[in-house]
């Protein structure tokens, strides 16, 4: 350790220094050893202590990094610790293991948001802020993060949990709703034969029309496009730097269950990197096409828009 604070203090840069360092105690042990025999050991200890006078400044930074970055004193914690009790070699192994331990960590707990538009412009932000507002009919998710193995899940249930909407949860329903409603048409058409012979509607028939109308009702504004108030879903992977192959699989089943109860999935933001790892991971496959990804979120926001104006003009005509 005091070798390498007498080279940072004289300035040494490259691995140069540390040679011409060595050369030089080398030279001390064989040549010149004789010279420093007498002095005593404080005097050489002072030359020490001169050159930690740089460490010890560095507690210094104790205060600075508690109020920037709690993750980042540990790290300078630990590593001091571990020099101190260790040694420099054990130390540093010791404080690059802890800083690795911390890049998982904050990859466990990254940050993510629904995004809202700015009226008259082409800004995307978090709906926290005032002027942000919604599409109609639209969630945008934002992930701040890479997309792996020991995140994956992380992903679909804080997107599940962000949007509001569970494909789960929604499949569950229309098929309680599709339950309820078998049993109640078959008896609407007995009471109706029934009726056409007495040519009169019992109170009974009437009754259960009403029934009938009603989870009728509840069906249709839980089931055709978008099966509910949100038909489509984008996911912002501007931040995203990369993927792995069971990230892959998890977006794309996730995708298929949107799909299962008619909620668009698409995906905006990706760079070329990410793109081409998505490629040699054969994502593209499917369900999920290369027409699911789009270079902006402008640009899946007008699609999205589009394929629900033409779903509900195609719903509308067969009517």
């Amino acid at each position: 350790m005091s070798r390498s604070l007498v080279q940072e203090s004289t300035g040494g840069k490259t691995q140069i220094a540390g040679l011409l360092s060595s050369i030089v105690v080398l030279l001390v042990i064989v040549a010149i050893g004789f010279v420093f025999q007498p002095l005593p050991q404080t005097a050489l200890a002072a030359i020490i202590i001169v050159n930690l006078v740089g460490m010890f400044k560095q507690f210094k930074d104790i205060s600075v990094l508690w109020r920037i970055s709690k993750i980042e004193l540990a790290i300078w914690l630990v590593a001091f610790v571990a020099s101190v009790l260790l040694g420099l070699d054990y130390g540093l192994l010791v404080a690059i293991t802890f800083a690795l331990m911390t890049v998982i960590y904050r990859t466990q707990s990254p940050e993510s948001a629904i995004l809202g538009h700015i009226p008259g412009t082409g800004l995307h932000f978090d709906v926290e802020y005032e002027e942000a507002v919604e599409y109609e009919g639209i969630k945008i998710f934002h992930f701040s993060s890479p997309i792996y193995f020991a995140n994956s899940d992380l992903y679909v249930t804080t997107l599940k949990e962000k949007t509001g909407v569970n494909p789960e949860l929604l499949q569950a329903k229309r098929k309680t709703l599709k339950k309820h409603s078998t049993p109640s048409l078959k008896r609407r058409a007995q009471l109706t034969e029934q009726s056409e012979t007495s040519n009169t509607l019992s109170p009974n028939h009437i009754l259960e029309e009403n029934g009938n109308s009603q989870v009728e009702d509840a069906l249709a504004s839980d089931s055709g496009e978008g099966f509910g108030p949100v038909h489509s879903i984008i996911l912002d992977w501007t931040l995203v730097c990369f993927i792995d192959s069971v990230g892959a699989k998890a977006i794309k089943q996730v995708i298929k269950e949107y799909a299962g109860v008619d909620i668009n999935l698409v995906i905006a933001g990706c760079s070329r990197i990410l793109l081409s790892q998505l490629d040699a991971l054969e994502f593209f496959t499917g369900l999920v096409t290369e027409q699911t990804v789009f270079p902006t979120i402008n640009d899946a926001v007008l699609r999205c828009q589009k394929s629900y104006w033409e779903a509900t003009q195609t719903v509308e005509s067969s009517v």
